[in-house]
């Protein structure tokens, strides 16, 4: 009896895998079969995104799902709503940046990918696809994407919204999130108000920004809410009208190995107006003012505020403005201070500071132009003053804006120490300070064993013999001295040879060539480096 029941158990169980059957799967393409998922009897199709995203997120297995290149458009936001509580892994994976877009039938006041709302906690990486934001309807805007400690590689965030008013946001943060190799841009006109919003946050939360591009922004990344959210951006392109970067009540912003074109406005401000304190830190980046903005660093402390505003700057080129830094602050004791700790760096101006705070703005500080290889390219000439004028202790950043290796000789002196700026230049040769191996012989070549011989009398000619040795132009001259006067008077002699290696000279003198008389006989030597010998001098007589 009880074998039997075992066996009817048995039998139900599997008849209910059996009809599972999406359920076991883990790979589904939507909307249709391609090349990067194909119907190879395992993988699933599904026409409906958002259902794909829903399903399966409680079943212990990471699942994947593969976009077919084209336009996917919803017609309403796409906000996965998972039936139970899920925490299974899930890749979003497009064709390509280019070829894979998400996007509304219309816009709205809504995010075209919600990630964050419903109680959706799937860890989620999206790759190689853009979201795309599309115009205004109805006076609204909408945003491309809001979520929560989420990973996205190879992202666009594309907007064709050309409101006036409030515009539209790239991304909502909540919580942290990883932003790889991401371009935000507008095109037919379109652009976007912010491009990152940051909101709550937990300790370890982290919003992280590498090799990235922005354009076509008011302003890069600001609070929605005091989020105390640490934030780390690197080796990425920033061209906004706006504030790059705003750091405030207990923000730690940090921005590395970035190029900054700063438009109209102020690019980075720190700020506090209660107990916490927040911070810049900005390290071998190039901060360009191409739009007007009269400030590079703002740091305010609020009337009231008991925590600072703090900068720090390291190995940087900041160029253009009026006015570097402006620092405010309360002069109280019991308040807050505006800070700005400014070294190694070059820095076209000064500041002005108002109020309590330390500034530091001397240490390694040039004023000099930075010789930029061109308008909108920020690499170093071999010329430019920031060529190993960072700082020279160990540690710094490891690598530049291009992932080349930091530091590195660029000046050839024999000693590796980072540039300022973005960039680091290539390795020079060793220069011949440092290294007098490596160069030429600087002292040119030797003419040594002169020989000078001549006949009974100056119509049997002579010969001058000497050596150098290396590869010369050499060049002889017979001066009389004194010269004479009148039918007395003796001209200069010159005579030119060239040898191609180190070897023995010999020069013949035809036949009356030098009259009767004393010379000053001068013999020197050029070889291919232009390096010129040491004259050779000898006082010679022609008999008569």
């Amino acid at each position: 009896m009880i074998a039997a029941v075992v066996s009817t158990f048995v039998l139900v169980m599997l008849a209910a895998l059996a009809l599972a059957g999406p359920a076991a799967a883990t790979t589904w393409s939507v909307p249709a079969f391609h090349a990067a998922c194909p119907d190879n009897g395992t993988n699933v199709q599904e026409i409906n995104l958002k259902f794909a995203m829903e399903s399966q997120g409680d079943d212990g297995i990471a699942d994947r799902i593969f976009i077919k290149e084209g336009i996917l458009s919803f017609p309403g936001p796409l906000n996965p709503v998972p039936g139970t509580f899920s925490e299974d892994p899930l890749e979003v994976i497009g064709a390509g940046a280019a070829e894979t877009k998400l996007t509304l039938d219309t816009g709205g006041n809504v995010f075209v990918v919600n990630l964050s709302g419903n109680n959706f906690s799937r860890p989620v990486t999206m790759r190689d696809l853009t979201i795309l934001v599309p115009p205004e309807s109805g006076g609204f805007s909408s945003n491309a994407l809001q979520t929560t400690e989420d990973v996205f590689e190879r992202v666009n965030f594309e907007s064709l919204d050309s409101a006036t008013g409030s515009g539209a946001n790239a991304v909502s943060i909540i919580n942290g999130g990883v932003f790889r190799d991401v371009k935000v841009f507008g095109t037919a006109g379109g652009s976007f108000a912010r491009v990152f919003n940051t909101g709550n946050s937990f300790p370890g939360d982290e919003l992280v920004i590498t090799d990235s591009v922005v354009t076509d922004s008011t302003s890069g990344i600001t609070d929605f809410l005091p989020s105390v959210l640490p934030v780390t951006i690197s080796r990425s392109h920033f061209q906004v009208n706006g504030q790059v970067v705003s750091a405030g009540d207990g923000d730690t912003v940090t921005v590395e190995n970035s190029i900054i074109e700063a438009g109209e406005f102020t690019p980075f401000f720190s700020f506090t107006n209660d107990a916490e304190s927040s911070s810049l830190i900005l390290r071998n980046n190039t901060i360009v003012n191409l739009g007007g903005a009269g400030i590079a660093i703002r740091s305010a402390v609020g009337p009231a505020a008991t925590g600072s505003a703090s900068t720090i700057v390291r190995d940087s080129i900041i160029v253009g403005f009026s006015n570097t830094w402006d620092l405010k602050a309360p002069v109280s004791g019991s308040l807050g201070d505006a800070n700005l700790d400014l070294a190694y760096s070059n820095v076209s101006s000064s500041g002005t500071k108002v109020g309590d705070g330390t500034l530091s703005a001397t240490v390694g500080v040039i004023d000099e132009t930075p010789l930029f290889a061109g308008f909108n390219d920020f690499h170093l000439t071999a010329q430019s003053p920031s060529i190993d004028a960072g700082d020279p202790a160990a540690g710094g950043l490891s690598d530049d804006f291009e992932g080349n290796l930091r530091p590195l000789d660029g000046n050839g002196d024999g000693s590796a120490v980072r540039d300022q700026g973005a960039y680091e230049a290539p390795a020079a040769p060793p220069n011949c300070v440092t290294d007098p191996s490596f160069c030429p012989d600087q002292t040119g070549p030797k003419v040594t064993r002169v020989k000078f011989t001549h006949g009974r009398s100056p119509k049997r000619g002579g010969k001058l013999r000497l050596k150098v040795n290396e590869a010369s132009s050499v060049k002889v001259v017979f001066k009389p001295t004194p010269a004479g006067k009148g039918k007395k008077k003796r001209k200069v002699v010159k005579f030119s040879r060239r040898t191609g290696r180190a070897a023995g000279v010999s020069i013949k003198i035809r036949k009356g060539k030098l009259r009767p008389g004393r010379y000053r006989l001068t013999i020197k030597a050029v070889d291919d480096s232009g390096n010129r010998s040491k004259a050779v001098v000898r006082k010679v007589k022609v008999k008569k």
